[in-house]
């Protein structure tokens, strides 16, 4: 199966989990995450850049908290990467090469879990899917025709029967879930007298029912014409067949509105805000018109959850919600967070004008006992796999990079470095500074003011590549000392080795 296919049925299954927790009043939906299978040279090859998109995925489909794969016990610090559940993974343990530059992306899971957990989700359609198969039976594959900028929860029996009520027209519960349309998914044409009653029942009480009138009863014990007098009074008070034409023919506008699929968005609901995580999945950036529905707010904020900043942003408040324009980076996740009181953050501070490469040597120190040399120096930053010294080209774990950089005065205000080309992740000091680390592309941190002086500075970048390089090192023939050991034997000598180290450029922006 494709990797496409398999996250498209995870989607379904998770999006039935947090359903379940919307319908009934949970606010924590809780799934097994990363779990990965480490035959065909797939072992060890995860690190938070590269798990961030299941994540996303994961979180656009309702999760909000993740049950990490796995941490088999470790009980030595002398055999690496050690042991493991045989050939599955995610290895998250102490022994991953970045293990100790991991915390940021902790964070990051941490912010965007605690906020999705907040409040009540928003959704305009609860989607019934029927008596007599599974989410992923049906939805596995080829997810369920939603309209662009709406959300939907699934619902089975035993929730329309026991959980849902009707109330000034809308499918209400008692936890406080509130849907303007029951949608009848494409499994609902066998559907037993019982259900078909339920249904029945919530249309004549003014519910907006739509989708797939039932055809035949489910059950053998079904009175075929009792079904069929119930099933033609539903059909009267149906709003049709066709979900986007019920939603406009009901005036019920997009709750988030962008051009475009690529954006994907999940809302929650408090009493004095609307959060909106929103996640960019094209592989561009998209700058476009955005909407949200949601009137009265009054100021417009935008939360990071990489870094915990928050800023206002520049909108327009009307009767109906609010538009900016959206501008996201590829694999960008941010909260737009609507306030409808209180004191706005700070605006965003405003970009760099001016830009220094910081030049060569480099002095490059190598974490010992893992083949490398103590130290290189290099003039020009290059790929560890490029190098002729064999401790070098299959060397895992981490080394620091020292540089230095002249500047004619002293740097008042914040500042940034850009890293350029990183594999997999770094952490910067500049003068003993910490500045934090870097974990995605664009491998950018923050230097606080008053760091950068007049004259001489030294910046650190440390580096952590992934296990791969050091294992396939270890299978050379007339390998006379190895360094690792694994449950399995994932790689060959002749597998490939995964790019690693500094690329840069590494430039100042200021």
């Amino acid at each position: 199966m494709k990797p496409e296919a398999q996250l498209k049925m995870h989607q379904a299954d998770i999006r039935e989990s947090a359903s379940v927790a919307h319908v009934f009043g949970q606010n924590i939906a809780a799934a097994e995450s990363f779990t990965a299978n480490g035959n065909d040279e797939r072992a060890y090859i995860y690190c938070p850049e590269n798990m961030k998109f299941v994540a996303d995925y994961s979180l656009a489909s309702g999760l909000n908290r993740f049950v990490i794969h796995e941490s088999a016990h470790q009980p030595c610090d002398d055999k690496v990467p050690g042991t493991g559940l045989f050939q599955y993974g995610q290895w998250f343990n102490r022994h991953e090469t970045w293990a100790s530059m991991g915390r940021p992306w902790m964070d990051y899971l941490a912010r965007s879990c605690y906020l999705l957990q907040q409040g009540k989700f928003v959704a305009d359609i609860l989607l019934y899917y029927g008596e007599d198969n599974c989410i992923t039976g049906i939805y596995g594959i080829n997810l369920p025709d939603i309209p662009s900028g709406y959300s939907y929860d699934y619902i089975n029996p035993k929730g329309l029967l026991q959980a849902i009520r009707v109330k000034d027209g809308k499918l209400v519960t008692e936890t406080g879930m509130s849907y303007q349309v029951l949608y009848l998914g494409e499994n609902s044409k066998r559907m037993s007298l019982k259900m078909l009653k339920c249904i029945l029942s919530l249309a004549e009480k003014g519910a907006t029912v739509c989708g797939t009138l039932p055809e035949v009863p489910a059950g053998m014990n079904d009175d075929n014409k009792t079904f069929q007098k119930l099933r033609d009074r539903l059909q009267k008070k149906m709003a049709g067949e066709n979900l986007a034409k019920v939603l406009r023919e009901n005036h019920i506008k997009p709750d988030f509105s962008v051009p475009g699929d690529d954006i994907k968005f999940v809302h929650r609901r408090l009493p004095d805000m609307d959060i909106y995580w929103v996640r960019n999945f094209a592989d561009h950036a998209v700058v476009a018109d955005m909407k949200l529905r949601t009137p009265g707010g009054k100021y417009l904020e935008i939360w990071n959850p990489e870094d915990g900043k928050q800023y206002s942003t520049d909108c327009f408040i009307h009767e109906s919600g609010v538009s900016t324009v959206l501008d996201m980076a590829p694999g960008t996740a941010l909260f737009l967070v609507v306030k409808y009181g209180g004191t706005p953050a700070p605006g965003k501070p405003g970009d760099p004008q001016h830009s220094l490469e910081v030049p060569g040597p480099w002095t490059v120190c190598f974490q010992q006992g893992r083949g490398a040399p103590d130290s290189v120096t290099w003039e020009t930053l290059t790929d560890w796999t490029a190098s002729k010294d064999e401790g070098i080209r299959y060397f895992s774990g981490t080394a620091d990079y020292t540089a230095t950089l002249h500047l004619e005065k002293a740097l008042d205000g914040n500042s940034i470095l850009s890293l350029g080309q990183v594999h997999q992740i770094a952490r910067v000091s500049v003068n003993g500074t910490d500045c934090g680390i870097a974990w995605k592309a664009p491998f950018v941190v923050n230097i606080p003011s008053g760091t950068l002086k007049e004259g001489k500075n030294t910046i650190t970048v440390t580096v952590a590549n992934l296990w791969v390089n050091r294992i396939i090192g270890d299978q050379q023939p007339g390998c006379k000392q190895t360094y690792t050991e694994t449950p399995k034997k994932f790689y060959r000598a002749d597998s490939k080795l995964l790019p690693s180290g500094l690329i840069g450029p590494v430039t100042l922006l200021y």
